[in-house]
């Protein structure tokens, strides 16, 4: 079996160098035969490498210990679920793992669009060859898992106890998912390089892979936290260590330019900055997998020493390198028509907010870097405080809290006196309420009253937001809430959904600030009938339990909990022993609610059962979890396909607006409408703002309104009749009405 799943790395390496070979040439000489050769190619690696997976998986559930990487992972008493997360585990099943995922996005991508992109296929089938090939190379020269013993053990070293929780079972497939699915948005950044066609187009295009990877990531760091709080035992869930700051910065950067890319759709500004964005988010997603894996930063989450350090500097050398190289050669076509007018505009605030993430982005990397980089300066290692992450960033996340609620509050371009005093003085008596109300209650500090307060202030723009579009829809229609609410966020999906991932992260600060400010811990040695005080909580020591199956003995206290007074139930605090490891584990007990968790550990106990336990009282951390909930919520609906109009052209002579499409015009152009009848722009704004979209087709105009009016009525389509042909936007061929693609050129009609 190992030489059957080692011949197949090889067969999918070669599909991966024959697509490599094939795009090049396809785009090179412009021909489509070779660039479906190409596709072909990557067909060939997945299939090759999902057999390759399969067959490691049938190892792990059969135990096949004959194979080295499942006598180091499983054993005979392992559960089979972890029998199929031990794949990802190891380095080498973890690397064969990410190379599958590698090969899933590049043939769902190419499948989905075997007929699209005639011009931008060959580079990208040639960019996901050329990522591919690195872990081919990691898999079949560096470690192997179709290493075979030269003896057959009786039974396997098992998992590591630490991983064996839920949490770690779905926790890294998020973030290779997340990893992985940059790979998709960094093929389709060198195709528009290459090709000269640095417009807004591919942005529209790679939107969908890029908000779902932003998505996966997000969610692998929030669930590695969750499983750092219930299973390391120390009570908290980020401690700023180099492998969760490596998954942290790509996700910081890439939040900056899922907010970038959305002005370069609209306004044709940031792109310079939009292209670098996104190569170095890309970067930082093989960079976090090269401190995890080669062993020069030490960390819980690592997988020690190894000898691939130097695979992965040389790939990021060639991604930094080429990358910067292609966007410096398109720089004339990267600079902007137009600059940000104002800090006070929308364009403003994502301005200011991508410099934000930026700063967050060097501080952490600068502090993971440094033992290594004074190794380099002054000859030792030298180690960085927690605090120095905590001081920095604290400030800057704060700020970028502002950002989240001053945005949804203020107009793109500029925004008017009148508006900012219509929008903002609601939001502002909430945050300023709550900041006099929380200082009553004697709750001082100046971080958490700040933070507290801009969550309120940023909750209740939001909520204004959706009350009014609600009322508007409510007034006209006579629909009761619930209805309308659903109809305003269908007609207009990306804005209601970016809203409710807004709420998502005020959830998450008000989880961090409440857990870290205000946690209480207390420790004690207990007997039988003991009881210790913490906060409003009295906990109980009643028995003591010994218990033992295949895989651990364990030793576990029953503790009786009452809080104010009066009975709450009882948690059950573990203290194990793995029988394959020699390290005990704690396994914590949980009170959860949405005020507060009660954290109980068993830290240890003697012959005569008295105890040693550690207890914590976490406020408001589940909203950090529930928080992460509504991000999924919230992205899922932005990813909704856009209900606005279907495309028609009436003339390739017609004026366009810079190279934004008929779509995206439509949706500012709405929006602009919209904001004028909001107020949030004056008469004078308006004007003067629409006399740039005077020469675009009268058809474009017609649908922006109709699509503005329909907004506020609760009707989310607008639809403008279709003329018998249409026009090629890139070519200006005349096309049938129902074509979807340029027969000339290939590109998206």
């Amino acid at each position: 079996m190992n030489q059957l799943g080692s011949f197949l790395l090889v067969v999918g390496a070669f599909g991966a160098l024959w697509t490599l070979f094939r795009g090049v040439q396809g785009w090179r000489q412009q021909n489509f035969l070779y660039t479906k050769q190409a596709q072909a190619g990557i067909y060939i690696s997945f299939f090759s490498v999902t057999l390759a997976v399969l067959i490691l998986w049938y190892q792990l559930l059969g135990s096949h210990f004959i194979s080295r990487y499942v006598a180091s992972y499983t054993s005979l008493a392992l559960p089979w679920y972890y029998k199929v997360s031990a794949l990802w585990a190891g380095q080498a099943g973890s690397l064969l793992f990410w190379l599958w995922l590698v090969t899933v996005f590049a043939t769902l991508f190419i499948y989905r669009h075997r007929e699209d992109y005639k011009q931008f296929m060959p580079i990208m089938v040639a960019v996901f060859a050329f990522v591919s090939l690195l872990f081919y190379g990691l898999t079949l020269f560096v470690t192997s898992p179709f290493e075979t013993l030269n003896f057959m053990p009786r039974d396997g070293n098992g998992l590591n106890p630490l991983l064996q929780n839920w949490g770690m079972s779905i926790h890294p497939p998020l973030l290779y998912l997340g990893y992985v699915g940059w790979t998709v948005p960094f093929a389709f950044l060198i195709a528009a390089l290459v090709t000269g066609k640095t417009g807004s187009n591919w942005l529209k295009q790679a939107r969908p892979w890029t908000l779902s990877a932003w998505l996966f990531l997000g969610l692998g760091n929030l669930i590695g936290a969750q499983w750092a709080y219930v299973e390391l035992g120390w009570g908290g869930y980020w401690a700023w260590d180099p492998v969760e700051n490596a998954s942290l910065m790509p996700w910081l950067l890439a939040t900056a330019f899922v907010h970038s890319q959305i002005m370069q759709e609209r306004r044709g500004i940031f792109k310079f900055w939009n292209a670098s964005l996104l190569l170095i988010t890309f970067t930082l997603t093989i960079f976090g997998t090269y401190l995890t894996r080669s062993g020069v930063l030490q960390s819980v989450h690592s997988f020690g020493e190894s000898t691939m350090g130097p695979y992965f500097l040389a790939f990021l050398a060639i991604v930094l390198f080429g990358g910067f190289a292609l966007i410096i050669s398109r720089r004339q076509s990267l600079q902007a028509p137009e600059e940000v007018k104002t800090p006070f505009s929308r364009e403003g605030t994502v301005l200011l907010s991508n410099l934000s993430f930026s700063a967050m982005t060097l501080t952490v990397f600068w502090g993971t870097m440094y033992p290594l980089s004074s190794l380099l300066l002054f000859g030792e290692q030298r180690s960085i405080d927690i605090s120095y992450f905590n001081d920095l960033n604290v400030p800057i996340g704060i700020f970028i809290l502002l950002l989240t609620g001053v945005g949804p509050l203020i107009a793109w371009r500029k925004s008017s006196k009148s508006n900012l005093m219509r929008h903002f003085s609601i939001p502002t008596v909430v945050g300023v309420t709550i900041v006099v109300l929380l200082a009553l209650f004697g709750i001082t500090e100046l971080y958490p009253l700040i933070t507290f307060g801009l969550a309120g202030f940023t909750l209740a723009g939001i909520l204004q937001e959706f009350a009014r579009g609600a009322a508007a829809i409510i007034k006209r229609t006579g629909e009761n809430w619930v209805r309308a609410f659903g109809r305003l966020i269908m007609s207009a999906n990306r804005r209601y959904g970016g809203y409710l991932i807004h709420i998502g992260v005020v959830m998450i600060f008000i989880g961090i600030v409440g857990s870290s400010a205000y946690n209480t811990e207390k420790e004690a040695k207990l007997s039988r009938g003991d009881s210790m005080e913490i906060a409003n909580f009295q906990v109980t020591y009643s028995d003591f339990k010994l218990t033992q199956n295949d895989l651990k003995w364990s030793g576990i206290a029953v503790m009786d909990i009452r809080k104010n007074g009066r009975y709450a139930g009882q948690m059950h605090p573990e203290k194990a022993k793995f029988f394959k490891h020699d390290q005990p584990m704690s396994e914590v007990a949980l009170r959860m609610t949405l005020t507060e968790d009660l954290y109980l550990v068993l830290a240890g106990f003697d012959e005569e059962r008295n105890i040693w336990i550690t207890a914590k009282v976490n406020p408001l951390i589940n909203w950090m979890w529930l928080g992460g909930v509504m991000m999924i919520i919230g992205t899922m609906i932005a990813l909704l396909p856009d209900r606005t109009v279907r495309k028609k052209q009436t003339t390739p002579a017609q004026t366009r607006l810079e190279d934004i499409d008929p779509e995206t015009l439509i949706r500012e152009l709405s929006e602009l409408e919209i904001d004028f009848a909001e107020g949030k722009v004056d008469e004078e704004t308006y004007q003067e703002e629409y006399q740039q979209y005077a020469n675009i087709d009268s058809w474009i105009r017609d649908a922006a309104l109709i699509k503005a009016e329909q907004h506020l009525d609760g009707n989310g389509h607008a639809t403008v009749a279709t003329q018998q042909f249409v026009f090629c936007s890139e070519c200006g061929t005349q096309l049938p009405s129902d074509a979807r693609f340029c027969s000339q050129c290939g590109e998206p009609v």
